[in-house]
């Protein structure tokens, strides 16, 4: 009568439905009274009458199979990644034929892919190209009367003396080209470097000023004596280098539109 005896509570105590059960001493009797204590056996623990040990139930195994799968030493993961910067096509080869699972194989080609790119690309010259997409030193939603309207007109003293005041102010001076110079650290966008302009007040030569040429249309030469009206957006006091590692420091301006005066 009752359950089997090879039936196991939560601790994995074996139970024997067919015996009285002490519940102080949890040991099995067939008679009236415990062996061990004495007491009488309750009614709810006489065999029959006992509540069956709660078993706890099965989970779904999460883990992987138990299979043993036996690689290859040439679809091990060391050398197929090792193939990949290497010898990419055998490596993608090897990867493809390999009996890994699908995911990973799809994850690490992906990844190699990427790396590949990015080296033989260049990594310095993607990060200057993406960097230039978010990078926009000058409006470019105004059109440009809109842009020469919202511009604010400085003497090159008065913007000289209040660099960073005015910085990301919208802003039109004249000034007189003294230097076209390149940052050799600035971004490589589609082949141009960065290109700046040395001026200065033509009535001061003291205050200078590196302008960056951002133009958006009629982008042409200025001449070392060219005066110049600069249209654009302050950028306060900066440190730029050119191609000759020469540190030029002066208050910089974005230059959206730049007309030729003289």
């Amino acid at each position: 009568m009752g359950r089997k005896a090879d039936t196991r509570d939560y601790n994995g105590n074996m139970d024997h439905p067919d015996l009285n059960k002490c519940p102080d001493c949890e040991c099995y009797f067939a008679g009236e009274r415990c062996p061990l204590c004495g007491k009488l056996c309750p009614e709810e623990m006489r065999a029959g009458r006992r509540k069956p040990p709660e078993v706890p139930k099965k989970k779904h195994s999460t883990s992987p199979t138990s299979r043993v799968l036996f690689v290859d030493w040439f679809h091990r993961w060391w050398f197929i990644v090792l193939m990949l910067f290497l010898f990419p096509l055998v490596g993608i080869i090897l990867l493809v034929t390999s009996p890994h699972k699908k995911g990973i194989k799809i994850a690490v080609g992906v990844t190699a892919g990427v790396y590949l790119f990015l080296s033989s690309f260049g990594i310095s010259n993607v990060v200057s190209f993406l960097a230039a997409q978010w990078e926009k030193p000058v409006n470019t939603s105004l059109s440009r009367e809109e842009y020469m309207d919202a511009c604010q007109t400085f003497s090159p003293e008065e913007l000289y003396r209040g660099a960073d005041v005015y910085t990301d102010t919208y802003v039109s001076f004249t000034v007189e080209v003294v230097q076209k110079i390149t940052d050799v650290y600035a971004h490589y966008n589609g082949g141009k470097y960065t290109v700046y302009y040395v001026c200065q007040d033509p009535d001061n030569t003291q205050i200078r000023f590196l302008i960056r040429d951002c133009r958006r249309e009629h982008s042409r030469n200025f001449l070392p004596g060219d005066v110049i009206t600069v249209y654009g957006e302050a950028e306060g006091n900066l440190s730029i280098n050119d191609m000759e590692y020469n540190t030029h420091t002066a208050p910089g301006i974005n230059g959206a539109y730049m007309e030729l005066v003289q």
